[in-house]
């Protein structure tokens, strides 16, 4: 299963490379979860994409559970998860 997320980003490149890191990481402690990249889309209008492939939709669930970072608003304001089966 394929999952995107698409964020618009207003922080700094610093802060996205640690959020970047963060996700990773989270992905790493649950398993089944592959994080596959950081991408700018072109048919979205969002600042970047995660791509991830999952095991199924119940592994992925737990990956926001691991996830150590705090989403503050005005550094991703939007935000849309996409879910490919």
């Amino acid at each position: 299963m394929m999952v995107l997320e698409h964020f618009d980003w207003l922080g700094t490149r610093e802060e996205l490379e640690k959020y970047t890191a963060a996700v990773k990481k989270a992905c790493e402690a649950v398993g089944g979860v592959e994080f596959k990249g950081l991408l700018s889309p072109w048919n979205k209008k969002y600042n970047y994409t995660f791509f991830f492939e999952a095991k199924d939709l119940k592994t992925w669930l737990e990956v926001p559970d691991r996830l150590v970072w705090t989403r503050d608003y005005k550094i991703v304001p939007h935000e849309e998860v996409d879910i490919y089966a």
